[in-house]
């Protein structure tokens, strides 16, 4: 948002007070809270939010998030004649679990997607979906990631004091994993299995865990079963989780599957060489055996075979912390958004 100000006017319609409405209070950004949050409260929202886009009149609608888009794409539809952008943060169906998850999912994908005169996918892997899943056209889908502002990565001078903050040995090896506790989707679990199996190889190394999620409390409970105690931490959430990759020496990620690997990406742009499973969004990311390793899923004596092959070659860890940082500048943010900034123009001259 703050970096398009020069470019447009931009409005932000939203259903709360999270991290978005936060940045647009700090950039000066408008922006307004409709009752969008709750799915009993839809038909007054929709209302609503087809009211404030008649009056803004905006020459683009851009909708995000799987759950709430569906309603901005047919509010923005019935408001008039905007040009509509979708972006694909979270791919719902990838939780198509039961019937009722299958039906719902699909209709959060499609309807946006239909809608919608531009798809943005955040990695080829979604991209691949989309298509495969004939929700959109090839002509309408765009693949722009998201991106790291590889000029506000965490100081040397920061980097010191988080780690004796937290009391970190510089004799041993670092691995932190960040992300959402949730099992379902990031399946932290199999970190700690792997983790209990690296332990008892008697690698010189501490696991640190940054994040809070409905499964915190579970898998401290793992922790504790597996006696990992003596070489594991939860820190909670943080508010700054790059800090985090960027003082660790390994990153680690068990995700199932991501609309894009941010993770590996932010642990690119410092340095810091990457296990993760090789799943959609994540392998989009860096290559295997380059910038990092990927592991299949559910492999749990891969995973913790690939942190040990990196906690005992400090030269491959910084072998592949190099390699990263040259990838992570495809991921340069400013490039990025001056491709979506394009994609808005074009949509604009079409329409003239």
């Amino acid at each position: 948002m703050d970096y398009l100000r020069p470019h447009c006017t931009q409005i932000l319609l939203h259903d709360g007070w999270g991290f978005l409405a936060r940045r647009c209070e700090e950039w000066g950004v408008a922006h307004k809270r409709l009752p969008l949050n709750r799915l009993w409260k839809w038909p007054v929202g929709f209302v609503l939010l087809a009211h404030e886009l008649r009056r803004f009149r905006p020459d683009i609608v851009v909708t995000h998030g799987q759950w709430v888009a569906p309603l901005g794409a047919l509010a923005a539809r019935a408001a008039g004649p905007s040009r509509l952008v979708h972006t694909a943060h979270f791919c719902a169906f990838h939780t198509d679990w039961d019937f009722y998850r299958v039906v719902r999912n699909r209709l959060c994908e499609l309807i946006p997607c239909r809608c919608a005169d531009r798809v943005i996918t955040l990695s080829p892997s979604t991209t691949y979906q989309y298509l495969l899943r004939h929700l959109t056209s090839p002509e309408r889908i765009v693949c722009i990631p998201s991106g790291v502002d590889l000029g506000a990565l965490p100081s040397a001078e920061k980097l010191a004091a988080l780690r004796r903050q937290h009391g970190w040995d510089m004799n041993l090896c670092h691995v932190v994993s960040v992300g959402r506790l949730d099992q379902s989707t990031k399946h932290v679990e199999w970190l700690l299995k792997a983790w209990r199996l690296v332990q008892d190889a008697g690698a010189r190394a501490r696991l640190w865990i940054v994040g809070s999620g409905p499964d915190e409390g579970a898998l401290q409970r793992t922790a504790a079963d597996l006696d990992l105690g003596a070489t594991c931490r939860f820190l909670g959430a943080q508010p700054n989780g790059i800090d985090y990759l960027a003082a660790a020496d390994i990153v680690a990620m068990t995700s199932l599957f991501e609309a894009q690997g941010m993770v590996p990406i932010e642990a690119m742009a410092c340095g810091r060489p990457v296990v993760a499973n090789h799943v959609d969004g994540v392998r989009d990311s860096f290559s295997d055996g380059f910038e990092g390793f990927l592991v299949p899923p559910f492999d749990v004596g891969g995973f913790a075979e690939r942190l040990l092959t990196l906690i005992r070659s400090p030269e491959l860890r910084r072998k592949m912390g190099e390699a990263g940082r040259i990838s992570a500048r495809r991921f340069d943010h400013r490039v990025l958004l001056e491709r979506r900034l394009s994609l808005y123009q074009s949509l604009l001259s079409c329409r003239s």
